[in-house]
């Protein structure tokens, strides 16, 4: 879903397709999907601020697994080193910036996602896969962003406030 609003600015909203229990899926998904998204918010992003969220089904760094040291990790969908390596390519390639990150760069035990098949909500074992990723010059105009520990089904409510009246004022002199 794309909204495109008259200050410049373009919300992407996108559920990434998750690799598979196997990870049959791996190889299109990253090579094919991530690669696709990428060159879309690439041509956005010369016209437009950029502000992708959704479930982008990646854990991009150690602190956004409850378990990284683990020896499945690497073959879990959502973590294998070739979804984090891909995800690093977005914001590096893009010069994104993921909010919530941003705003709390040391945090750790914080996520949007828990495995239902184990339970793993009350264990708070879960892996943070939901993000507000944004082109540079939205910062430091976006607000306060958080990931909610209300529970809704096997992941939470994360949400960005972005002082998007500053934005447009910043861009055009006045809001249109």
């Amino acid at each position: 879903v794309r909204l495109d609003l008259l200050c410049g600015l373009s919300v992407i909203g996108a559920y990434v397709p998750n690799s598979g229990a196997s990870l049959q899926r791996l190889t299109y998904r990253v090579d094919g999907w991530d690669e696709s998204l990428r060159r879309h918010l690439e041509k956005l992003d010369g016209q437009n601020a950029v502000l992708l969220c959704g479930d982008l089904n990646t854990a991009h760094e150690d602190s956004d697994i409850w378990n990284p040291e683990d020896s499945r990790m690497p073959r879990q969908a959502g973590t294998t080193p070739e979804e984090r390596a891909s995800f690093a390519k977005t914001l590096h390639e893009l010069g994104f910036v993921d909010a919530w990150r941003w705003q709390h760069p040391n945090a750790k035990g914080v996520y949007s996602y828990w495995s239902q098949r184990n339970r793993s909500r009350l264990p708070n074992c879960g892996l943070r896969l939901d993000y507000f990723l944004g082109s540079r010059r939205l910062f430091p105009e976006a607000g306060r962003s958080d990931i909610s520990q209300m529970w809704v089904h096997d992941c939470c409510v994360h949400w960005l406030f972005l002082g998007l009246l500053l934005y447009c004022v910043s861009c055009y002199g006045q809001f249109q």
